[in-house]
């Protein structure tokens, strides 16, 4: 929390306990917003980045040959 400057730790406490709850389920930053309530998605697309670099979590693609539709496709979150 220190190393992020983060400030409300119930907000990025929720995510985690969202997302090791509903590890199958695809979802978008806008819902995840909507989830933990937070105002901005870019303040969920951090949390989901600062999981990430801790490596508690990792994103994953769906597969396809086409990777303009990997990049299109939603994101799957699973945890390490």
């Amino acid at each position: 929390m220190v190393r992020n400057n983060i400030t409300n730790e119930k907000e990025i406490k929720l995510l985690v306990s969202y997302l090791a709850g509903n590890f199958a389920r695809l979802s978008t930053n806008s819902e995840l917003t909507d989830i933990i309530d937070v105002k901005n998605p870019t303040t969920v697309k951090k949390y989901i980045g600062f999981l990430a670099d801790s490596y508690l979590v990792f994103q994953t693609s769906k597969y396809t040959y086409s990777l303009s539709k990997q990049i299109q496709n939603l994101k799957k979150i699973v945890f390490h």
